[in-house]
């Protein structure tokens, strides 16, 4: 019997002939196929959803975006807008094993990320902050944010980054790296070192009211939120109606504060329930001014304002603005930080008179030549429960040297200058010796005693000013911004009258408190007095007591009445409208003058049985001219 026979290499049992392997060969192909085909077709399902995925986590954080791609090169995503941010391009691209991130066009809030991201309240953190376990919404460094927010990224760089704090512009045109944070534009520098985040900034002042560059150094630690700012400018220029009708410039100027931002943050934590705002303090410079600042800020209350929210017409304006090109103005954006300020005080110790004026003196020609001696202080403080308060403190003030060199008011004749009813400035001769002057010992103690009951019930009690008054007055101007009451003594009336424009500025009353002080002690009550009587109006075109009564009443001033008196006197504030509306019209003013009757009275010039009489009595008025009779 003969044995089968096996080729070398062969498999027993396999027919003789047939080709080695064969059989196994299609099965092997598809085998190792599927292997591969399977991991692609993941990965391809993966990159097919990749902008699902990124479509819900943007709508997550409350974002959107236009347009969500992907090719080989990565995932790119177009404008995309989120509260507070927008981004007008972001790629995201993988190198080896690390994720890249660049962004071209972006503008941010940085007080509303802040909040956005890190937290409103302790219980309830922020996207961002959410997903650090074991972190708290305030505990966390603004590196750490950049890291879990973007968990695989080792670099992301930006390009044309607008940064604002609310409506405040902080930066233009940044670019740099987000990890590691690094940003700079021309006279901008952000970084982050230790988890202290510093900015240098050279920007334009925000205010509207002035004008100039200032140098703004800010540390902000990110993990306890403690903030420290400083700003500098070596001058400013600046404009407000109520400081002076002409721009000027002081300086230097620097502010200092530090504070912790914590709690405003926080929003609605619990700090804020029990009624701890933020507390920033600092010191202010403008020039020898040295001024402390101290400011609360905290959540709002029924009875505060409250801050503007965005609408939808504001984000569809923010959507469709372009990114590459922001604007410079930034009325669309409100500020973010929750709350509104809750309190300020601003207070200037007292010191030397001189050294407060000092930064005004571009304002106040007298001080040119004159020596100015005495302390003043100043204290303002607002709360949003209740007005502004000022409070004025002026001690032994002295002035020498502010009357205009050549002026002579003690004797003989002067020239003032005068704007008659037609607008026209011209200069008026007074003074003994000129025809219309009218002596004090002439004038009629009524009118005397009117005037002062009118105008300076205290005059003869003060040294040219009356710092109860400026307080008060000062106070009710900065509650209304504008010069509302003039606090004005006779004495700096008279000074406004021979020297100064009618114009209703902080700058020019401080002009008339220097000019009257020095009046005051170098002219002596009487004179003062009796030059008032001859240079103010008394309406259109009618200078001094002596037109005055020769006009009302034909007669000499010495002859005038109380009655006459008061009416005359409550004509001061305003000589030209009430000639029109009393005097013309034929309506005196009963009312006002019973007031001021009252005065007298209260000052021991007229009795009351004779003050009741008078008030009874009928005014006898000239009839005014036909041609301006109403």
């Amino acid at each position: 019997m003969t044995a089968p026979s096996h080729r070398a290499g062969g498999v027993p049992g396999q027919a003789s002939g047939a080709t080695p392997s064969s059989a196994p060969r299609p099965t092997r192909r598809v085998v190792v196929s599927l292997l591969l085909l399977v991991p692609a077709a993941l990965v391809l399902a993966a990159l097919l959803l990749l902008p699902e995925f990124a479509a819900r986590q943007l709508e997550a954080l409350g974002c959107s975006a236009t347009e969500i791609r992907w090719s080989m090169e990565g995932l790119t995503l177009s404008a995309v807008t989120c509260p507070d941010l927008q981004l007008r391009k972001t790629s995201f691209s993988l190198h080896g094993t690390n994720i890249h991130v660049l962004i071209d066009g972006a503008r941010a809030d940085l007080l509303g990320l802040a909040q956005r991201l890190l937290g409103t309240h302790e219980n309830e953190p922020g996207p961002l902050a959410a997903a650090m376990p074991g972190q708290g919404p305030l505990h966390t460094s603004l590196g750490q944010v950049l890291a879990d927010g973007i968990p695989l990224a080792r670099y992301c760089r930006v390009t044309n980054l607008d940064l604002l704090a609310g409506r405040t512009p902080l930066a233009k045109g940044l670019s740099g790296t987000l990890k590691p944070l690094e940003l700079s534009s021309p006279g901008t520098e952000i970084s982050e070192r230790s988890g202290i985040l510093y900015l240098n900034s050279n920007m334009p002042v925000p205010w509207e009211q002035a004008s100039g560059t200032i140098s703004l150094q800010a540390e902000l630690n990110t993990t306890n939120l403690d903030l420290q700012a400083r700003m500098h400018a070596p001058s400013l220029g600046i404009s407000h109606p109520v400081l002076a009708r002409r721009p000027f410039q002081v300086g230097p100027v620097g502010l200092d504060l530090a504070g912790n931002i914590a709690s405003c943050m926080a929003g609605e934590s619990s700090l804020s329930r029990h009624g701890v705002p933020c507390a920033f303090t600092g010191v202010l410079k403008v020039g020898t001014i040295h001024a402390t600042i101290h400011v609360l800020w905290g959540p709002e209350g029924q009875d505060s304002p409250a801050p503007r929210s965005a609408g939808p017409d504001d984000a569809a304006s923010r959507e469709s603005e372009p990114l590459a090109a922001p604007q410079a103005s930034t009325a669309d954006y409100a500020p973010s930080l929750p709350g509104s300020p809750r309190n300020l005080v601003l207070e200037i110790p007292e010191g030397p008179l001189a050294s407060l004026l000092e930064p005004m003196k571009p304002l106040l020609p007298e001080l040119a030549g004159a020596r100015v001696e005495g302390s003043a202080g100043l204290k303002l403080e607002w709360s949003h429960d209740k007005p502004l308060e000022v409070d004025i403190t002026l001690s032994h003030l002295g002035v020498t040297g502010a009357i205009p060199p050549g002026t002579d008011l003690e004797w003989g004749p002067f020239t003032y200058q005068v704007t008659d009813s037609q607008g026209t400035s011209h200069p008026r001769r007074s003074g003994e010796g000129t025809p219309d002057w009218t002596p004090l010992a002439r004038v009629s103690m009524h009118l005397s005693h009117a005037v002062l009951a009118a105008e300076d019930s205290s005059f003869f009690n003060h040294q040219g000013y009356d710092a109860t008054a400026i307080q008060e007055a000062l106070q009710a101007d900065l509650r209304e911004g504008e010069i509302l009451r003039g606090a004005s003594t006779i004495t700096q009336q008279l000074a406004k009258n021979l020297f100064l424009d009618g114009r209703q500025t902080l700058a020019r009353k401080l002009r008339e408190l220097l000019l009257a002080v020095e009046m005051d002690r170098s002219l002596g009550k009487n004179r003062v007095l009796e030059l008032y009587l001859n240079v103010v109006e008394w309406g259109p075109d009618i200078w001094g007591i002596g037109a005055a009564s020769e006009r009302y009443f034909l007669k000499q001033p010495q002859a005038l009445d109380p009655l006459e008196s008061a009416f005359l006197a409550a004509m001061l504030p305003n000589p030209r409208k009430y000639h029109d509306s009393w005097y013309l019209a034929d309506r005196p003013p009963r009312r006002r003058m019973a007031a001021i009757l009252d005065n007298m009275v209260d000052a021991g010039w007229l009795g009351r049985r004779s003050a009741e009489r008078w008030k009874q009595s009928t005014l006898l008025l000239v009839p005014p001219p036909r041609e301006n009779k109403r």
